[in-house]
């Protein structure tokens, strides 16, 4: 995927090196959204306003923060035990978002 910059050359006078400065994006190329695939999992691990889910499919935990679950969502379900499917989109390397939760 190309895109379209223009921008201005200086020069680091101490150094000599070269730096591209006022960087401006010509075009904003159309991506599609990021994947998002939909777990299971169980609440393995419940601290104060946070927590771990145990998922189904791998041998791995992933921390969730209550307010993930959304305002109706009642505190008091989200126990230790209770099964949870999610969502999780990959947003930059090793970076991840966990939403649309539903408790079962």
């Amino acid at each position: 995927m190309l895109i379209q910059v223009t921008f201005n050359v200086g020069q680091d006078r101490r150094t000599n090196q070269f730096f591209a400065r006022n960087i401006i994006v010509l075009e904003k190329p159309n991506l599609p959204p990021a994947p998002v695939k939909r777990y299971r999992g169980v609440i393995s691990t419940m601290k104060d306003s946070f927590g771990f889910i145990e998922r189904d499919d791998v041998v791995k935990e992933i921390f969730f923060h209550i307010t993930e679950f959304g305002p109706d969502v009642a505190t008091n379900t989200i126990q230790l035990g209770v099964e949870v499917e999610f969502d999780i989109q990959n947003r930059h390397v090793n970076i991840f978002s966990f939403f649309n939760f539903n408790i079962y």
